[in-house]
């Protein structure tokens, strides 16, 4: 049986053709071992998530990179420094435009609001409450609107 070129050099020799950091198993994918891709895992993550950004938004590493300086790396809700893998496109999901950067937190509130303006105001008055009020104040304040009586609450299971 004839074996390959890539079988009889050392693992360590092969090199990332992107970036030449030399391959180790810790640091390049199972299928890129056995397919010959030539490419550690920071690399091949970058060219996917290039990949999924041009299909699903339009968008070119030039201009995702010009998205990102102009906001200096900075989330545009919450102003925190975001991390190199933690960068979201936050875009509207019925016309499909591009409405900025995100961290993953501010986005996935967003998402969890489903981009409704009206909720997140709901959201921030009730926050805004809390804020304000002691929360045993509030507990007393729930008792004595049921007249003085907690929530009755039927019991399952207990014999009777």
């Amino acid at each position: 049986m004839r074996t390959s070129v890539v079988e009889l050099r050392p693992k360590a020799d092969r090199l990332c053709r992107d970036c030449g950091v030399g391959l180790t198993e810790a640091n390049c994918y199972p299928s890129c071992w056995r397919k010959g891709q030539r490419c550690c895992k920071k690399c091949w993550n970058e060219r996917f998530y290039l990949a999924v950004r041009k299909h699903k938004y339009g968008m070119d590493r030039e201009e995702f990179e010009g998205m990102l300086a102009a906001v200096n790396g900075r989330c545009v809700i919450c102003d925190e420094v975001m991390r190199e893998n933690g960068v979201c496109v936050d875009h509207d999901h019925r016309t499909g435009f591009v409405r900025g950067l995100l961290c993953q937190h501010c986005n996935s509130g967003l998402g969890f609001f489903r981009d409704d303006p009206e909720r997140l105001e709901w959201a921030a008055a009730y926050l805004e409450v809390a804020r304000e009020i002691d929360r045993r104040e509030w507990y007393m304040a729930e008792y004595r609107a049921r007249g003085g009586r907690g929530k009755r609450v039927k019991r399952r299971g207990r014999g009777k």
